[in-house]
């Protein structure tokens, strides 16, 4: 039995999901590109998640977002199954598209580890070797300098959705300052983000440059074939951290916290199955909340 994922309002997230044997099954092109940016904007409208950052590379993709109504696995379902749909459909293939795990949601506890995850996400292609200038990527990755400012637009994707069905025609999408940078202006968060994106990439950079390493390139990205998969080694079956805080003691307070959820949990669980079905679980119970209608405590503000 998997570990319990405490699903709890206003909670801000890095989100990882990955292709099916590390496969370079979202390899960027033009229509790709639409429909990954399409079920994101659909997904994040649909569930009311703010999307903070986004990059979608060849066999993986990054998210930081907020879940303002507690709906992550709803908006993570809708956007793995759609996105997967539409990719399919587009390379004429069936089958799962992303690994069977489910996707992994780091929570954030400070406003610093939420910038820290921002820089992450949008320099991932340099970080991977790809290119050397986070813009040069091909696949979509939202610009930080225009966070606030530019709404993205992008109509329905023809390879999978019907004209007559139910989606709508287009889906926008903004990204958005998160809440924990309420003190700053949205100018003033755009300077720090860019600043820090700015020193991670020159210390990639640097670093390769010390290797005598070479980044792989646009040219040699857009003609990966997509049945192709990563050959770079992957540490599997490692930690799955659940929480990400530079300071030690949030980052104390949230493990324990998390432990207790899952303690008052188990307990509510055996409880349950032994019939008392008037059990209250904890805050931030999802999955039998959702599915069985349980009882769960109040969420102490």
């Amino acid at each position: 039995m998997t570990m319990p994922r405490c699903v709890l309002p206003g909670r801000t997230y890095l989100i990882t999901r990955r292709c099916i044997q590390r496969q370079f099954l979202l390899a960027p092109d033009d229509v790709v590109n639409d429909c990954l940016l399409f079920c994101l904007a659909r997904a994040a409208d649909k569930y009311n998640v703010e999307v903070h950052a986004a990059t979608f590379l060849s066999n993986h993709f990054h998210l930081v977002i907020t879940d303002v109504e507690a709906n992550l696995p709803k908006f993570m379902q809708w956007l793995s199954e759609y996105s997967a749909k539409c990719t399919n459909a587009y390379r004429g293939r069936w089958g799962a598209l992303f690994e069977p795990e489910s996707y992994s949601a780091v929570d954030l506890i400070e406003g610093n580890d939420v910038l820290d995850k921002m820089a992450y996400t949008l320099m991932n292609p340099v970080l991977s070797g790809l290119v050397r200038w986070g813009y040069q990527w091909p696949g979509f990755r939202n610009n930080p300098e225009l966070i606030g400012l530019r709404e993205y637009g992008v109509r329905r994707p023809s390879v999978y959705f019907s004209a007559r069905g139910s989606i709508p025609k287009e889906a926008k999408l903004t990204f958005v300052k998160p809440k924990q940078f309420k003190h700053m202006t949205d100018e003033e968060f755009r300077t720090a983000l860019c600043g820090k994106c700015r020193a991670l990439e020159r210390s990639i950079q640097e670093k390769f440059d010390r290797e005598g390493r070479k980044f792989l390139g646009r040219r040699k990205i857009l003609a990966q074939d997509p049945w192709e998969s990563a050959t770079t080694w992957e540490e599997k079956r490692g930690l799955d951290p659940r929480i990400a805080a530079k300071r030690k003691w949030p980052r104390i307070a949230a493990i324990n916290d998390l432990q207790a959820f899952r303690q008052r949990y188990r307990e509510a669980l055996e409880r349950y199955k032994a019939g008392e079905h008037d059990v209250a679980f904890p805050a931030g119970t999802y999955w039998m909340r959702v599915h069985l209608g349980v009882r769960c405590e109040a969420l102490l503000r």
